[in-house]
């Protein structure tokens, strides 16, 4: 079975956007999406994550070099919000999904 990888994503629709703290050593990209850990921290969802906070609007490097508490802007996952994410498969094949 091949393995599916999102690559990089964005809202389809504007949505409501909001700034969280990152947890320590995070290396997300714009487009990927983040949970909130037990301390309300942002950090990069996994392959199955428990649930889903938003979507990263911008680097984390980018956050941290750039705001005093490294806060990070993120469109909230909430009921009706869309998000379009590249996927792709081992390298290969592109598709996208919403």
């Amino acid at each position: 079975m091949a393995t599916i990888t999102a690559v990089a994503g964005r809202p389809t629709v504007p949505g409501e956007v909001r700034w969280f703290p990152m947890a320590a050593t995070q290396t997300f990209k714009r487009g990927e999406f983040l949970y909130l850990d037990a301390a309300g921290r942002l950090t990069v969802c996994a392959a199955d994550p428990a649930g889903i906070a938003g979507m990263a609007m911008a680097d984390a490097t980018a956050c941290a070099a750039t705001t005093l508490n490294a806060l990070c802007p993120i469109t909230l996952a909430k009921r009706g919000q869309q998000f379009t994410v590249h996927i792709t498969n081992a390298g290969t094949a592109l598709a996208t999904a919403k």
